[in-house]
């Protein structure tokens, strides 16, 4: 006898790991400075607006490596109407964009890249060779750890259960926990601003712009993004030909359409300034006007505990088996680390103007051990302080390694880790500083307090191949009614379910593949007229008779 199988079937979008890898890459670059120079004293380089483009078994890396230079002219001179003295101490900004090729094997056009890089070391800065013909130009290396994660999206219609009333069949069933991808979207945000200067401006120098601070709040097929522009802008002040420097920080939140998102979710997002610009106002000396554009992109990831047929076994049956590769969540858990420091500043301080401090991780020292991960990372650091004694704005930049351990029962060496960084609080406690300070000033006598809380995120996969049945066809024989009946009542059949905007029972009954009777019956409680959102509820599933839309006969797939 010819029965016609209806297969319940539930979509997933798998992300699956095609490999990782880090690597050290050496940035060679040349510093030039408008005049003679006696010393470099310290040099700040930072990574932005990273990008990775997969290609066949290769990837594209691409950055930009921005460098704020402290230095000392040997004499003093004019250049391109600025004033430089012998012995000031003055900032060169410089941004040196970079590519990069990796071999990846197995890598495709198709596949998903995640990328994030950190400087390792600055080179000590030398003079190229040539002497008198080329003064002022310097060579400096730059080390860098990229680190790499090409993943592949799958869309695949698993078969959740099989419906077939009266015949004779033995449905397996597995369960796992998967990762799953929800969605992802993006958005350019356009950030305007006046801004006014301390001092008539001549030009504008330099405009070097980040996006720091980046926190998500999800909300219904929303995602809720904030950061803070940050932009230093290098000046020329108007008459005397000195160069300034002002900094500044401007709030901004974008809201970004993501159907599916909901709270809880694993949320991440990446903010880049595509480009900045600053103009100063016509006739109006110390104004100009602020444009950046930002390039903001979200991504939502969930845990999705999915049970599923395995196997499908019965007279004259047919199946069509597959395997779905997938990432199976084995476990994720935070830790929070203490940093405590002693500060040293080479003057004394009369205030701290902003401290930008970010967490970057050592990818290669980061580790899976049974049941644990070993998170080893580095709090970076950039404070902008007034000095006591010239109140002139600097800057000083740490970098402050921790280790801490988080504890994932199952985790095991080999498997696949993600660790997130979050900056909780940073707490500076300035010294007492005598009151003639700045005559003789020992800075290791008067260190600042410092008491910075980070939060680490975890989370462990591994790649895993599913077994499962991609269709099910046949003949089979009918049970008699009664046998039909114990075989129903022995299988589970009810499920929870949190009651949503525009439920409604009927809809419910079409989701499930049941009855408005059925599900009224198991929620005596409940006024059908009247539901009321967040409510949990129960639903009967797979009731004889009754098929859902999305519970349909479905020809054999591949994916």
């Amino acid at each position: 006898m010819a029965v016609n199988l209806k297969l319940v079937k539930k979509r997933v979008q798998v992300e699956t790991v095609v490999g990782e890898y880090t690597s050290q890459v050496t940035l060679k670059g040349e510093l030039t400075f408008p005049v003679e120079v006696k010393k470099i004293k310290d040099v700040h380089a930072e990574i932005t607006n990273l990008a990775a483009k997969p290609l066949k078994d290769k990837l594209l890396i691409e950055g930009k490596l921005h460098k704020q230079v402290t230095w000392v002219p040997e004499a003093g001179g004019r250049h391109d109407g600025v004033e430089y003295e012998a012995g000031g101490v003055y900032d060169l900004p410089v941004v040196e964009t970079f590519s990069h090729f990796m071999d990846f094997s197995g890598c495709t056009p198709e596949c998903a890249v995640t990328v994030d890089a950190r400087v390792e070391f600055v080179d000590q800065a030398e003079k190229t060779e040539g002497g008198d013909d080329s003064p002022t130009v310097w060579r400096q290396d730059v080390t860098i750890e990229l680190f790499v994660r090409v993943s592949r999206v799958s869309n695949a219609h698993v078969i959740t259960d099989v419906l077939a009333p009266g015949m004779a069949l033995n449905i397996v069933k597995d369960k796992c926990i998967v990762e799953s991808v929800v969605g992802q979207a993006s958005k350019q945000v356009k950030a305007v601003a006046d801004i006014e200067f301390p001092r008539e401006v001549a030009k504008i120098k330099v405009v070097q712009a980040k996006v720091k601070d980046i926190a998500t709040e999800v909300v219904a097929d929303r995602i809720e993004v904030s950061g803070q522009l940050h932009q230093q802008i290098f000046y020329i002040e108007e008459g005397t030909g000195r160069m300034f420097e002002t900094s500044v920080d401007e709030e901004w939140t974008a809201p970004i359409e993501l159907p599916g998102a909901r709270p809880g979710m694993d949320v991440t997002a990446d903010a880049m300034v595509e480009c900045a610009e600053v103009e100063l106002k016509p006739d109006i000396k110390n104004q100009a006007r602020r444009t950046a554009i930002i390039k903001i992109a979200v991504k939502a990831m969930a845990d999705l505990p999915l049970e599923f047929v395995k196997d499908v076994t019965g007279p004259n049956i047919r199946t069509v088996k597959g395997v779905l590769k997938c990432e199976n969540v084995v476990g994720s858990a935070t830790s929070q680390v203490d940093i405590q420091r002693d500060i040293t500043f080479q003057q004394p301080v009369k205030k701290i103007m902003s401290a930008d401090a970010k967490v970057k991780f050592k990818r290669k020292d980061t580790r899976v051990v049974p049941d644990q991960v070993v998170v080893e990372g580095i709090l970076h650091k950039q404070i902008f302080f007034v000095g006591l004694c010239d109140d002139a704005v600097w800057e000083k930049s740490l970098d402050e390694p921790f280790s801490t351990f988080v504890d994932i029962p199952g985790a095991q060496p080999g498997m696949n880790v993600a660790v997130k960084g979050r900056v909780e609080n940073v707490d500076l406690i300035p010294p007492d500083y005598p009151e003639k300070c700045c005559e003789n000033f020992e800075p290791e006598k008067y260190s600042w307090d410092q008491a910075a809380v980070v939060e680490v995120k975890a989370k462990v996969t591994q790649t895993r191949e599913i077994g499962i049945i991609l269709d099910v066809t046949g003949e089979a024989a009918v049970l008699p009614a009664e046998e039909y009946v114990r075989a129903v009542v022995d299988r589970p059949s009810i499920r929870f379910y949190k009651i949503q905007p525009g439920d409604t029972f009927w809809k419910l009954a079409e989701r499930y593949g049941t009855t408005v009777e059925a599900i009224m019956e198991l929620n005596p409680c409940l006024d059908p007229q009247n539901l009321q959102i967040g409510t949990i509820m129960k639903i009967p599933c797979g009731v004889p008779g009754a098929v859902s839309p999305q519970s349909s006969v479905i020809s054999r797939q591949q994916f």
